[in-house]
Parts: C-alpha cells; sequence; structure tokens
C-alpha cells in the first residue's frame, strides 16, 4: 500500500547543525580526552590511550568537517554520537571488571577506592553522554523503545560475561601443604633442627630467587627454607615432593648443610598466573597483582619470596604516576622481572607481568634461641597490648635513637635495615628537633641518655642565625630567609629540655621566641618565613604542622617564664607579651584558621596542635582550641582501620584507606600522638574518654606490630636495626622521624592509659 499523500515526511527532512556550538563543545572534550591519553598512570602504549586518542581524533574531525561545511559533517557526527556511547560502556565495564578483579586479590577495596572508581565513571560520563545523546538525536530518527531495550539488554549481558571472565583470572589455585601445617613449621621442625648451632645477629638477607625443581603447582608439595650453612654462607633451597614426606626431606637437608639458627620458612600454599590486564585500568591493575609483604612472585621455577620483595623495596620502588611523586602504589615490575630472569641484560620483556606467578606462603621462623614465630610482612602476626610490652617497645626505640645519633650531635637521617646502607646526613632541623624532643620526654634518666640530649641540644644551636635580638634556625648558613618550622619545632625542644639540661641555652630559648612573635600576625596566625636581611615577614600560608608548633613552643616557654623569680626572666620575652601571643594564636586556630563548613567533613594533618593543647592545660587552657583537637581526632578516627572495615587483620589501627594502600607507620603514629592527647583533654574537661581509648589500643597494637624486634630481625643488615620503624608497612628503610612519632604515640599512649610498667 502507498502512503497518504497528506502524511508528514519528517524522517526524511535535514535540520542545519549548530556548527558553533559543536565546536565550541568538541574542542575542549578533544584536548580532555588527548591529555587523559598521554598523562594518565602509564607510560607505554594501551589499549586506553589508542581508544581515547581515536575518539578524540574524531571530535578534531567532527570541527575540521563542520568548518568545511561539508554533508561529510552529518556522517562524522553521527558516528561521533555512537562513538562517544560505546566508548562510555566500555568504560564503566572496564572499570567495574577492574575493580571485581582487584577485588578477588585484596579483598574488600574500601570506601575511597570505590567513590574513586566511581568517580572515575561519572567522569567519563560527563565528557560523553550528554555530547552522544545530542549527536545521535541531531543526526537520525528517535529510535524505537524495543529497539534501545534490546540494546541495553545485550550490552548488559556481554559486560557481564567480561567482567565475570576478568573476575575469574585472579582466583589463584591451591597448593598441597602438610597437614596441620603450623605443626610442621613449628614444632616438629624445631625438634629436628635442635642440634644446629646459633648464630645470633646473623642476617639471611639475599635478593637472589630460588631455583625449584620444577614450577610450583598442583603436583607437589613447596618449601624454601633460607639458612646460614656450615661455612657461613647464607643458603636457600626449594624442596618440592609428597606433601606428608617433604617436612622429614627438609629436615635432612638441613642438617646436610650444617644449617644454623636462625632458619626462615616459607611453605607455598597458593599459586595465580598472571596475565596482562586489557583496557582502561589494565596497567594499574598489573601492578597490582602482587599483595604487598604477603605475595611473592615466580618466572617459571624461579622464585622470590614475599620477604625478599619487602627487603629489596619492590613495593617502595613504583611510582604510580610521575606527577605526584610520593604517590607509590603496586610492585615494581621491571625490578620483580629482571631479579628472576637469567637474561640479565633482557630489558624489553621487564616491563609485563605475562608469565610471572604469584605465589602465597606461610611465614615462619626459627630464631637464634630455637623458638618459633609465625610472620608477617616480616613482623609478628600478633602482639599482646600490655604495659609491659609498650615498656619494652619504648626502651627499643630509646635504643635506635641513641645508636643513631651521630658524634656531632645530629641524627641518622634514614637507614635501610635490610641492605646496611644509610643516609647519614640529616638535612631537616624539624626532624632533629622533633627525635631530640621525645628524647628529652620519654628517655629515661641515666647519663647515657643526658648526654645524648645535651649533644643535640648543642648541635642544633649550631643551626642558629642571629637578626638584631633575633634568632632563627636554618640548615643553610648563607639562606636569606629563615622558615618558621625549623625554629618553632627546634624552640619546642630547647623549652622541653630546658628541665634537663638546665637554663645553659635561655638566651638564645629567649632569641626564637622572639623570632616567633615577631612571625606572628594581628590576627594571631603565623608568617611562613622571614627574610633575614630586611627583617620582612614574607607573605604566603603557615606551613603545614608549623603553626601548631610555634603555639607548642610559646606555650612551654609561657609555663617556664610563670615559675621563675622575675631577676630570672630576662632572657625570655615579657610574659604578658607571651600570654597574649598565645592567646591570639589560640583564638585564631579555634575560630579561623579551619573554614567551618569543611570542619564537619576533613581536616588537614593537626596533630601538633593536640600536642599544644596538652601542654597547656597548667598553663594556658582554651576551650575553643581544645576542641579544635577534639574535633580533629573525631574526624581522623573515621580513617582508622578496624575489623568494622572489612581489611586484613594485619591492617588494623593503622591510617590508611582500605586493602591495596598498606597504612603509613608515621601517620598511624601521629594520629595515635594526637589521641594520647585527646585523652588528656576529656580528662580535664569532665568528659568521657572511652572513645579515644578505645582508638587508642588499636593504633599501639598496630605499633607493637610494626616495631622490629632484635630476635625477627633475621635478614637485617645490622643489630641497630632493633626497635626501628620502617617509613611505612612495606618500605624497607625508614627516617629518623619515623622512629620519633612511634615512640612518642607508644609512650604517652602509655601514660594516657594509666598503665603502669612492670
Amino acid at each position: 500500500m502507498l502512503p497518504a499523500m497528506n502524511e508528514p515526511q519528517q524522517s526524511t527532512q535535514v535540520r542545519a547543525l549548530p556548527r558553533a556550538a559543536l565546536i565550541g563543545v568538541s574542542l575542549p572534550t578533544a584536548a580532555l580526552l588527548g591529555f587523559g591519553a598521554l598523562v594518565l598512570p602509564w607510560t607505554r602504549m594501551t589499549t586506553f590511550a589508542v581508544v581515547t586518542s581515536a575518539l578524540g581524533g574524531l571530535h578534531l574531525a567532527v570541527v575540521a568537517l563542520l568548518l568545511a561545511r561539508t554533508h561529510a559533517a552529518r556522517r562524522a557526527l553521527r558516528l561521533l554520537g555512537l562513538g562517544s556511547l560505546l566508548y562510555l560502556a566500555w568504560i564503566a565495564q572496564q572499570v567495574f571488571a577492574s575493580g571485581l578483579y582487584v577485588a578477588e586479590i585484596y579483598g574488600s577495596l574500601g570506601k575511597g577506592v570505590a567513590a574513586g572508581m566511581g568517580a572515575l565513571v561519572l567522569l567519563v560520563a560527563l565528557l560523553t553522554l550528554p555530547l552522544g545523546l545530542w549527536a545521535l538525536s541531531l543526526t537520525a530518527p528517535q529510535p524505537k523503545p524495543r529497539s534501545l531495550l534490546a540494546w541495553l539488554l545485550g550490552a548488559l549481558v556481554l559486560g557481564s560475561l567480561a567482567s565475570g571472565a576478568t573476575w575469574a583470572k585472579a582466583r589463584a589455585r591451591s597448593l598441597p601443604t602438610p597437614a596441620n601445617l603450623a605443626h610442621v613449621g613449628g614444632e616438629l621442625l624445631r625438634a629436628r633442627a635442635s642440634n644446629a648451632r646459633a648464630t645470633p645477629g646473623a642476617s639471611l638477607f639475599t635478593p637472589a630467587a630460588v631455583q625449584c625443581p620444577a614450577a610450583p603447582g598442583p603436583q607437589a608439595a613447596t618449601v624454601v627454607t633460607t639458612f646460614a650453612d656450615r661455612r657461613g654462607s647464607v643458603r636457600s633451597l626449594c624442596l618440592q615432593g609428597a606433601a606428608d614426606e617433604l617436612p622429614d626431606a627438609l629436615a635432612r637437608s638441613l642438617a646436610q648443610h650444617g644449617a644454623s639458627l636462625p632458619i626462615k620458612l616459607d611453605w607455598l600454599k597458593g599459586a595465580h598466573s598472571l596475565h596482562e590486564h586489557p583496557g582502561l585500568l589494565g596497567p594499574l591493575v598489573d601492578v597490582l597483582g602482587l599483595r604487598p609483604g604477603l605475595d611473592g612472585a615466580c618466572l617459571g621455577a624461579r622464585c622470590l619470596m614475599p620477604w625478599q620483595l619487602l627487603a629489596t623495596g619492590a613495593f617502595a620502588a613504583r611510582e604510580a604516576t610521575p606527577y605526584i611523586p610520593k604517590m607509590r602504589l603496586g610492585f615494581a615490575v621491571a625490578q620483580v622481572r629482571a631479579a628472576l630472569s637469567d637474561d640479565e641484560g633482557g630489558t624489553a620483556e621487564h616491563t609485563t607481568i605475562e608469565g610471572l606467578t604469584r605465589i602465597t606462603t606461610e611465614s615462619s621462623l626459627i630464631d637464634a634461641g630455637g623458638r618459633v614465630h609465625g610472620l608477617q610482612r616480616m613482623r609478628a602476626r600478633e602482639a599482646a597490648l600490655t604495659a609491659a610490652a609498650l615498656a619494652r617497645a619504648e626502651r627499643a626505640a630509646e635504643a635506635h635513637v641513641l645508636a643513631a645519633q651521630r658524634h656531632d650531635g645530629t641524627y641518622r637521617y634514614q637507614l635501610d635495615a635490610y641492605r646496611g646502607t644509610s643516609i647519614e646526613e640529616n638535612p631537616s632541623i624539624p626532624r632533629h628537633a622533633g627525635t631530640t624532643l621525645v628524647l628529652c620526654e620519654l628517655g629515661q634518666r641515666r647519663p647515657e641518655v643526658e648526654q645524648a640530649i645535651a649533644r643535640a641540644l648543642m648541635a642544633q644551636r649550631r643551626y642558629g642565625r642571629r637578626r638584631g635580638e633575633l634568632t632563627a634556625l636554618t640548615y643553610r648558613p648563607l639562606a636569606r630567609a629563615a622558615d618558621l618550622g625549623s625554629s618553632a619545632l627546634g624552640l619546642v625542644a630547647f623549652t622541653a629540655c630546658r628541665e634537663r639540661v638546665g637554663p645553659v641555652h635561655d638566651v638564645t630559648i629567649g632569641r626564637l621566641a622572639r623570632f616567633l612573635m615577631q612571625m606572628q600576625r594581628p590576627d594571631g596566625s603565623f608568617g611562613p618565613g622571614l627574610d633575614l636581611q630586611s627583617g620582612h615577614k614574607l607573605d604566603g600560608p603557615t606551613p603545614v604542622f608549623a603553626a601548631g608548633q610555634a603555639i607548642m613552643a610559646l606555650t612551654q616557654l609561657e609555663a617556664i617564664v610563670a615559675k621563675l623569680e622575675p631577676q630570672q626572666r630576662a632572657p625570655f620575652p615579657d610574659a604578658q607579651a607571651l600570654h597574649n601571643a598565645v592567646e591570639r594564636a589560640m583564638t585564631h586556630t579555634a575560630e579561623h584558621y579551619w573554614p567551618h563548613p569543611l570542619r564537619d567533613f576533613f581536616f588537614l594533618k593537626e596533630n601538633w596542635h593536640c600536642l599544644a593543647a596538652r601542654k597547656a592545660l597548667r598553663s594556658h587552657r582554651h576551650d575553643g582550641y581544645e576542641r579544635f583537637c577534639l574535633d580533629y581526632t573525631g574526624f581522623k578516627a573515621r580513617v582508622l582501620l578496624g575489623p568494622e572495615d572489612d581489611v586484613e587483620p594485619g591492617f588494623h589501627g593503622g591510617f590508611g584507606f582500605g586493602n591495596i594502600v598498606p597504612p603509613h607507620n608515621g601517620s598511624s603514629a601521629g594520629l595515635g600522638e594526637a589521641l594520647g592527647a585527646a585523652i588528656a583533654l576529656r580528662e580535664a574537661r569532665g568528659e568521657d574518654s572511652g572513645r579515644e581509648r578505645h582508638l587508642l589500643k588499636r593504633v599501639l597494637g598496630f605499633l607493637l606490630r610494626q616495631q622490629m624486634q632484635p630476635e625477627l630481625c633475621f635478614a637485617c643488615a645490622t643489630e641497630n636495626a632493633a626497635g626501628w620503624f620502617s617509613g611505612y608497612m612495606v618500605a624497607p628503610w625508614g627516617r629518623i622521624d619515623h622512629i620519633q612519632h612511634p615512640w612518642s604515640a607508644l609512650g604517652h599512649g602509655l601514660r594516657a592509659l594509666g598503665w603502669k610498667k612492670s
């Protein structure tokens, strides 16, 4: 039947394209897509880079055709609309599939990671969905509802199948192990090794991969042991065989080689072949294929144990993006492959995870005394939280700090506990001063500690630069300007240590205090620094930490001056001027420093304000300033990991964001310091401190597990590593402030809880 002559022919009508509007949208979108293809965390060519560049190129093609006013512009625009929607669907599927894959490996991703993934899809949707629908509406008739529904259902089914296949790739296969593995790896082996000689302090560190008879698999049980043989050489052996026969073979092999204690054991429990993950998040998901400290890696029959990857820094060398140098995520693929490969000179294949096998192990240690320890990330799996344990941890941290002090009174800056390398020169006055502060606050009353304090203060005083009645601390003798933080924390150390060393540094204390008061603005805030030539305050925001340190320094000095006779106050600023400066600074922090709408959502690092508020309890109470600390610790408690966060137990009590990013020891300890101060504030205000006590116990338990114990330091290059903390859970190095803050949290935490030392 022919259509009626008067039937509307709308489908054949051609609407003019809004050229200016389309060009105005497509040009910036193309620029954003090109930027994303070039600078996202991966640097090698990926499917994402190709597809994203292609979509950006299609935007540019549409712009060019619109400018040329050709009929091909309509077809190109329709192709752009379809491409934009397909690109969005592909991104959403890739993100969802990657989430399933990583979740299978790491468990709970954490709310932060999930929100970040959702934000990524939302960002892509903003770039593609409106323009895609607009382009289709301009170039094609409205699709039929049934056709649209069929397309959506088909896309959903295909996406689900692809995501399920990706998730299945992450599942590890179990390997055979002896029955009652804890007994086999502990009591039985200890009995077989009881005749072995002990070599206390011996290091079993080795970066070399062990050669197994065959690639680990379900056909045989596999155990790797590391020990010093009768010649004192470190050996690693990989034994394979029937699960019930392997323990006896292991004991015979140890006896044959004359193994001495300590002896390290790793029973392989699971294996998972790694393959390159295609798509948007592929390069990022690839480097997350090994869990820090829990997984080792094999390339065929050559294997590295989880502890070896930790000790060699395989999880501390990977930059997620060159634009954020301190953001480290995942493992260093090239480093791991090079360690596993026989071809030392090969580099092309070192950039891919293809062919690697992820292995999980049951890790244990027989120490030099014959005691058996279950290990995780080279530390004890459990640590009893008792007053005695906290006191021991304090003394171990104190011993480490004393050993780290150099002959000139400064402290070694950084130590790699496993290679024995260090950075001796300390370029940071605040880190020197912070360590001296804790030594004065918590150090034992014995000659070695008193001498160390005296040397540290003399070393700190040598950094002083005089200008009129002021003194500022600067690391560089010829520096034109002096920063606030160095002098602020330097004065904190001088005033805290005055009780132990007497008035020997009073002139320096007074001059530093005048410097801080000169730095204070009329509103109570502090400038970032001082031009030492002109005497003018530098413009700019107050550095993080420095304001709290300045308030703490002036508060401590105010308390000192209040106890002195008038004739003893000559070196110091006027008592009333000190009081007014502290009051203005506290009021500014409480009422003006942090925007009130943001105060309900998040804070920056404000630990020093809490420590200052605790110091002020006996000399300068300020309700708003105390409340600022309590609000801050209330916010920080939200990111303190616990059982309710569905993270692995080793992370409980750490400051972090889920299973993917291991907690940072320094940040966790800083929160512990703040919680200890918050307990003191609550009690002084007559308020309940139960919540803070509960959280503080979590942090202290975490820190106890992170401290290096002498009997567990089987791979340490030096006995001075005892009492040491790494920078974060999976780093082989730690700075001096990574000892300072945990020691402070442990010591003040012990006192805040009211526990008595044994």
